[in-house]
Parts: structure tokens; sequence; C-alpha cells
């Protein structure tokens, strides 16, 4: 398929995205640069301040991905902390975008299978990452003992791309916290020592 084709076809722009960098910041306003998105590590925006209202500003032009270099998901604290930081960022674009791999999913899959192959390995490298952080949860007495952390993680993936779709397209975080949260929550009360409503634990 030609790129003329895509672009006549698919209302994503044919156009790469960039890293957000914080000398950037300024720039990325000022010029308005032509490019498809910006991604950044997540955990250098939650510390709030001025990167936070830089990305804020800047969100508003562009969409943002979100890349979690540091956040551990092999902890409660950290599980939370991932869970806290999701919500947030999709309240902070008042629930608007969806999933970026998820919204590309939709217009692409069936009409371009080199794109389709794509995100699936996107969505496999996602899962997996899920995956090692619910096997270290486990390890930890975290998690029961007969959990399958894939399983789990195929799960929670499937919860988050609906929980995103719902959020969307009823500009509410509601959808997407409910379903998120009952499943963490379902998760941990197969503990026999976590009694059933307490949750996942706040850090």
């Amino acid at each position: 398929m030609s790129l003329a084709a895509v672009t006549h076809s698919c209302p994503v722009p044919a156009k790469a995205g960039i890293g957000l960098r914080f000398q950037h910041h300024q720039a990325v306003l000022d010029v308005e640069p032509d490019v498809a998105w910006m991604e950044v590590h997540t955990e250098n925006y939650m510390g709030g301040g001025t990167p936070l209202r830089y990305l804020d500003a800047i969100r508003r032009d562009f969409p943002i991905a979100l890349h979690g270099v540091g956040l551990s998901l092999g902890s409660a604290e950290g599980l939370r902390a991932w869970r806290d930081m999701v919500i947030a960022q999709v309240r902070s674009g008042e629930a608007k975008g969806g999933c970026p791999l998820g919204s590309l999913a939709g217009q692409l899959a069936e009409t371009d299978p080199r794109a389709r192959t794509l995100l699936a390995d996107g969505f496999g490298q996602w899962q997996a990452a899920i995956g090692e952080g619910l096997r270290r949860l486990r390890q930890a007495g975290q998690l029961p003992d007969g959990t399958d952390p894939d399983a789990l993680a195929v799960t929670l993936l499937a919860t988050l791309q609906g929980g995103l779709l719902l959020a969307q397209v009823q500009r509410d975080t509601r959808p997407l916290e409910t379903a998120v949260d009952t499943l963490l929550q379902l998760a941990r009360s197969s503990r026999p020592d976590v009694p059933a409503g307490s949750g996942v634990p706040a850090p």
C-alpha cells in the first residue's frame, strides 16, 4: 500500500512521532513541529510542577504516548502507582483519544497487514512487561501461588483497553477506574489472607 493511499484512507497522519525532552518543551509550543505524536517517560512528570504544566499544554495539540521505563509493577505500591498514573493521565486529557495503540489497531488492523503485525507485536511487548511485573508480585506473595502471570497480564491488558474505550466514548474515567479496580481486587482477594473488598493497598 502506498503512502498516499494510507494518508487518504486513514485519519491517522502518515508521519512519525518524536520523543519529547525537557529542553524542547518551549520550542515545541513555539514552533508546533509537523509530527504525529509525542512520547514521554512517565516518571519524568509524576512530580508535577513546571514539566507537567508544559506537558498539559503540549498534549492539547499532540497525542501523547506514555513510556514507563522505571515504574515497577513488581510491588503493591508500584501497581497502585501505575493504576493512579493511568487514571490521572486519562482524566487530564478529559478522557479523549483513548489508547493510541488501540486506536491505531481499530483503524489499520483490517486494512494494512503489515501495520496489524506491528501492532500485535507492540501489544505483545506490553503484555510481556505487565506479565513480568505480575510474576514478581506473585514471588513477593502479593498474588496467590497458583496465579498465571501471563494469563492475568492478558486479562489486565484487555480490561485496560476496554476501560479506555468506554472512558473515551463516555468522556468519563469512571468506567476505566471500575474495570481496573475490580480486576485488581479480584486478583488480590483470592489470597486467603486478603479479605474480599480490600482491593489494592495504597502506598
